[in-house]
């Protein structure tokens, strides 16, 4: 089932976080390696570019991306991805089998 994130229009709070698991759902171990953040519109707009994310607990596989002004000013739903890379260069994308899909609702005022 694909994971869904609420978040206001023009927030930057709260950040998105998720816990990177490989197949077994075992947590995958991220000592050494950098985590970057993308995201999609529904119409494939690219919203979130290759962004840096924040490694919370390597051991556990736990990331996080802070929003930055301008990543939610367009309502709607997108999706998004953690994107890793290990410490021997390999590259792993997470989810594997779906996208996290992001949702932005409108501002009222």
């Amino acid at each position: 089932m694909m994971k869904v994130f609420h978040i206001k229009q023009n927030d930057t709070a709260p950040a998105i976080g998720s816990d990177l698991l490989d197949a077994a759902k075992n947590a995958v171990d991220l000592t050494g390696a950098t985590v970057r953040f993308n995201m999609r519109s529904e119409g494939g707009e690219l919203v979130v570019d290759n962004q840096i994310a924040v490694v919370t607990n390597a051991a556990a596989g736990a990331v996080r991306y802070d929003w930055q002004p301008g990543n939610t000013a367009i309502p709607g739903i997108c999706y998004a991805e953690f994107e890793v890379t290990y410490a021997n260069g390999n590259v792993e994308t997470f989810p594997n089998s779906s996208n996290i899909k992001v949702r932005v609702a409108p501002e009222v005022g």
